[in-house]
């Protein structure tokens, strides 16, 4: 029997999340709820649509997705917790550390609260991180992520709307958590430091940009593994401390582009087949239908998430720090 689902939101990003409820076999779209009647013109036939949360009590629904403006996310999606239903809810999971950490607290025991960090559920990042485990050199010295976006939400920082995905990436090897130093560089983009207190340097390099651009690099021994989200494809090859300290003194985007030029040229794509011995987890290629599927599985008992409260938490509470680096102007 599939799960009766609602949906909240029916801007971008909820038209996006709607078509891939549908299409996932555990759900049914039963309600689809927004406080602009324009917005649920597009609404999916046969689905029931209203500009009233108050119809949500009365639709016998099993979960619900949240995907509104992340300024009012956080205060919308504590306010249903009352519901007692599992949400879904679109990152960030707030936009400030006390409204993510009012979630965590007032959830009820069980209550599944799952935020989508679409980048962990790729299947690029999971082959990525299958083959980093399989690497002889187990030291990861430093992570450098790029994502660069063609559209940004009016009125939100590219920081919380695109940092998300790295962060949650970093938080995935245990890393992103220590103290940040953050600046914009000519063009506005963030860009954010952190040193590890028993590992290498993390940066982030975020913003809106003409064309995007998604890639992270893993800097282990004396290799750098690359990916790359937009081909779908992972790149390794060898790399020394000088160009690592090069990438992570960059300052401009010129400076940038050109160490990232240089350090392109020596990888080699990896095949799709990095160890034939490896199990790697199967998913769709579709990262969405893997967030739904990981969730319709702990609805059903059959599993953990590995993007809940608490994680959608913390990942707020490192871009809350990277906000405050920026606003008090200094290099810590």
């Amino acid at each position: 029997m599939k799960l009766r689902v609602g949906l909240i939101g029916h801007g971008r990003w909820g038209r996006g999340l709607a078509r891939a409820i549908l299409e996932h076999p555990a759900f049914e779209l039963i309600l689809v709820c927004d406080s602009d009647a324009r917005a649920l013109e597009g609404a999916p036939a046969g689905v029931d649509t209203s500009t009233r949360l108050g119809q949500l009590a009365g639709s016998r629904l099993d979960a619900l997705f949240v995907a509104i403006d992340p300024r009012q996310q956080g205060q919308m999606a504590a306010s249903l917790l009352s519901l007692g239903l599992p949400l879904f809810v679109e990152k960030p999971l707030a936009m400030s550390l006390a409204e993510a950490q009012q979630i965590v607290q007032t959830r009820r025991p069980g209550q599944v609260v799952f935020v989508d960090h679409l980048a962990q559920y790729m299947p690029v990042h999971r082959r990525a991180q299958a083959l980093l485990r399989l690497m002889p050199e187990t030291e990861l010295k430093a992570v450098f992520g790029l994502r660069h976006g063609a559209r940004a939400r009016p009125g939100v920082d590219a920081l919380w709307t695109l940092g998300p995905h790295d962060v949650a990436l970093l938080h995935s090897f245990g890393r992103g958590q220590a103290q940040w130093r953050a600046f914009r560089d000519g063009d506005g983009r963030v860009v954010a430091d952190s040193i590890e207190d028993s590992g290498g340097p993390n940066r982030l390099w975020l913003g809106a940009a003409g064309s995007s651009r998604r890639q992270t690099l893993y800097f282990v021994g004396n290799k750098v593994l690359w990916v790359d989200e937009a081909e779908a494809a992972l790149r390794l090859g060898p790399c020394s401390e000088q160009s690592v300290g090069a990438l992570f003194l960059a300052k401009t985007s010129a400076e940038l582009d050109a160490q990232l030029t240089i350090l392109y040229a020596r990888t080699d794509r990896v095949p799709e087949i990095a160890n034939p011995g490896e199990q790697i987890e199967a998913c769709a290629e579709d990262s969405l239908l893997n967030a739904l599927t990981e969730f319709a599985s702990a609805l059903q008992g059959d599993g953990n998430v590995r993007s809940g409260a608490e994680e959608g938490c913390a990942v707020v509470a490192t871009l809350a720090a990277i906000e405050h680096a920026l606003s008090a102007g200094e290099r810590r």
